[in-house]
């Protein structure tokens, strides 16, 4: 150790990503000690709200409602049981989930992603919900002391991982250069075999070398294109989720566009729903007109035959978190466009290949290229090496040499 710095010696880049997590897990794992707590008792608070929301759905008081005009009893009664149901269902659905994760941030980042949902949730629930929220108010403590409990405990662990965020950021930067400095190095072995190839006197063995790495880069493309199909896979299951949650209301939202001038058409979102909601204000306008038309239609405003069912559609696309299906749905088209790119690159370096191998004989201009590339590979190589080494003596305190073989 030198002022205070650990010296670690020579380190092979092949083990670069590996060390840097054994040292970087370290402070990452500290969540653990105050997250495990905090989610421990947001899980008795959701099961202490399933408690609240089952006690006010049984609950025979008459509703208050002295402030309304013409009041249906038995509706607001409904509406109460609906309400109550709803909530249930958002915090089942929501359930904290952990996956697989590298580390005790990633896990907690990824519950508290679970507890965001179920807190947006419930504030959506209560937006579509006033009129009950308005009619059993005298009720409703409960209800807004478990909600406010994992409101707090939601924010305590956001402030917790804010605590290692720079940590986590620090590593993910480091992380990205080591791999990218690997692939850098694959990449300048490739190329230097194919450089090989072109200065090898035996063209069996220059075809010899070919194949190996045209079979390797054919490998890839395989396992690629095959996340391609699954990826595809998965995107057109949420395509269809989403169509199938608006198809039923394409005709009676023309009907309530007609009938409402100058709101924006709900057709116009219901027919290109992943355009249109495109955000969450977005999100929330539309989600204003489902309501105006479930009103339109419960009232008879709007005239349809099977009342009943559409209420039914409407209601099940208000609760369904279409929004986070179209994030997801857009994620997934994302990645499957940088993989159709990378498909692309390796394909660009099998086809490389394959033109050495018919060009075992080519000429000197493309081995001096090759050459260029080579050495700007090997000169990349060195840059992001020095990179790592400061990263890693600025951010852990670590002198060492990383080794490129």
């Amino acid at each position: 150790m030198l002022f205070g710095k650990k010296d670690y010696g020579k380190i092979d880049s092949d083990n670069l990503e590996s060390f840097l997590k054994s040292i970087a897990y370290k402070k990452l794992d500290k969540v653990e000690s105050k997250g495990k707590g905090i989610v421990e008792q947001f899980g008795k608070t959701a099961d202490e709200f399933r408690s609240v929301c089952k006690k006010l759905y049984e609950l025979d008081a008459e509703p208050y409602t002295e402030d309304l005009w013409n009041p249906n009893i038995n509706s607001i009664k409904k509406q109460k049981g609906i309400y109550c149901n709803v909530l249930i269902g958002i915090v089942d659905d929501t359930a904290i989930r952990t996956g697989e994760n590298n580390n005790a941030y990633e896990k907690y980042a990824r519950i508290l992603d679970s507890m965001n949902e179920t807190i947006s949730g419930v504030l959506k629930a209560n937006s579509n919900y006033k009129s009950t929220l308005y009619s059993y108010s005298n009720h409703m403590r409960d209800i807004k002391r478990t909600f406010s409990v994992m409101e707090s405990l939601r924010n305590v662990l956001n402030v917790e991982l804010g605590k290692f965020s720079e940590h986590y950021e620090v590593y993910l930067k480091i992380r990205d250069k080591i791999r990218e400095l690997n692939s850098s190095r694959e990449e300048m072995e490739i190329v230097k075999g194919g450089l090989l190839s072109l200065k090898e006197n035996k063209s069996d063995d220059n075809t010899k070398n070919i194949n190996a790495d045209i079979e390797e880069v054919s490998k890839k493309i395989y396992e690629k294109t095959a996340l391609q199909k699954s990826l595809f896979d998965d995107i057109t299951e949420f395509s269809n989720k989403i169509n199938i949650l608006v198809a039923p209301l394409s005709r009676v939202a023309r009907k309530f566009d007609h009938s409402s001038i100058g709101k924006k058409s709900l057709g116009d979102f219901l027919s290109n729903p992943i355009e249109s909601i495109s955000d969450e204000e977005k999100h929330r306008e539309f989600l204003e007109l489902l309501a105006d038309l479930k009103k339109s239609v419960d009232t008879g405003h709007i005239d349809v035959k099977n009342r009943q069912d559409v209420l039914v559609s409407i209601s099940t696309l208000e609760n369904s978190g279409i929004y986070s299906m179209i994030v997801k749905l857009k994620e997934l088209k994302l990645q499957m466009a940088e993989l159709e790119s990378e498909v692309k690159e390796t394909a660009r370096i099998k086809q490389g290949l394959e033109n050495a191998k018919g060009n075992v004989e080519t000429s000197e201009k493309e081995a001096d290229r090759m050459e260029i590339e080579v050495e700007r590979l090997y000169k990349s190589g060195e840059l992001l090496k020095a990179e790592i080494e400061r990263e890693f003596l600025s951010h852990y305190d670590i002198r060492m040499e990383v080794i490129l073989k």
